[in-house]
């Protein structure tokens, strides 16, 4: 879940909110290393992206395993394995 503010003691409130209501609700609970409240020019990394206030942009990992995934297709060929990565590419936000 992300939950944006400009205000973090707004969202130190709403996590306090959210972590009650999922224990007493829910009975579920939030791990411990996997909250935090960071500025969000540091950018989101959700989903093989990283999404900053001007731009997304594809992780590194994501476009790695993509590329090797590419070449080790059969029946493509290089140029067409390129034009298929910049396609994808395009989407990323400038």
């Amino acid at each position: 879940m992300i939950v944006l503010s400009n205000d973090r003691g707004f969202l130190s409130k709403a996590l306090c909110q959210l972590e009650e209501f999922t224990e007493n609700k829910l009975k579920l609970s939030f791990h411990p290393d996997k909250i935090s409240i960071e500025p969000w020019h540091k950018g989101i990394d959700i989903l093989g992206f990283i999404s900053y206030p001007t731009k997304t942009l594809m992780r590194q990992s994501t476009k790695s395993r993509m590329l090797n995934k590419m070449f080790k297709t059969k029946g493509y060929k290089r140029f067409e394995q390129e034009n298929a990565l910049y396609s994808r590419m395009k989407f990323e936000r400038l």
